[in-house]
């Protein structure tokens, strides 16, 4: 029974191949790139969730008995609810991610989730952004109409920087997105095939 001991012993005190290690760390930091991933989806949704409370409590406080406000206010409102909903969705897709499975399912749902984002990014995003856009464009007549001139200008000088802000930081965010994802899907690609080798 010692010697058995003794070899267990032996055994546990083994130190990690440098390959054994490597592999665990890229594992950890692809966990840490999916939770950051995740995190940031939450984020995401609840920027947008307080964007299209806020333009619900405009819309009621303004009684929105004008038919051209309710369209612009209402466009904005479905752009931001979509963006929620499929912000909501892939979340939810990249929750149903188990990476205790083996790798090659696991690979092969993330390359699908990847390829989703990058669909979710492209066209749709755009066309979100453009029908919030329009909605905005909208409602300016009716601004002109009820607000000072020095502070209808103000609106129109602030929403061209607002805009111009906003395709900046969500092209910076989507273009960090993408990247860890290809990153954690490469390096667990070479994770996967040093082990089959």
């Amino acid at each position: 029974m010692n010697d058995f001991n003794n070899m267990i012993a032996g055994w546990k005190s083994q130190t990690i191949p440098a390959s054994a290690k490597k592999a665990n760390d890229i594992a950890n930091l692809a966990r840490k790139r999916l939770k950051d991933t995740q995190r940031k989806h939450v984020a995401t949704i609840a920027v947008l969730s307080t964007t299209l409370l806020v333009l619900v409590g405009f819309a009621l406080y303004t009684g929105g008995k004008n038919s051209l406000f309710m369209t612009g206010i209402g466009l904005m409102i479905v752009a931001l609810g979509v963006r929620i909903a499929v912000e909501w969705w892939s979340s939810k897709q990249l929750n149903k991610l188990n990476i205790r499975e083996d790798s090659s399912n696991y690979l092969k749902k993330l390359k699908g989730f990847h390829q989703s984002r990058k669909k979710i990014h492209g066209q749709l995003t755009v066309i979100i952004f453009g029908l919030y856009v329009l909605g905005f464009i909208m409602l300016l007549p009716l601004f002109k109409a009820s607000l000072s001139s020095g502070f209808f200008n103000y609106i129109i000088v602030s929403a061209i920087v607002v805009f111009g802000v906003l395709i900046y930081f969500i092209r910076k965010k989507i273009n960090e997105e993408l990247k860890n994802l290809t990153l954690t899907i490469n390096e667990l690609s070479s994770i996967s095939e040093s082990l089959e080798n």
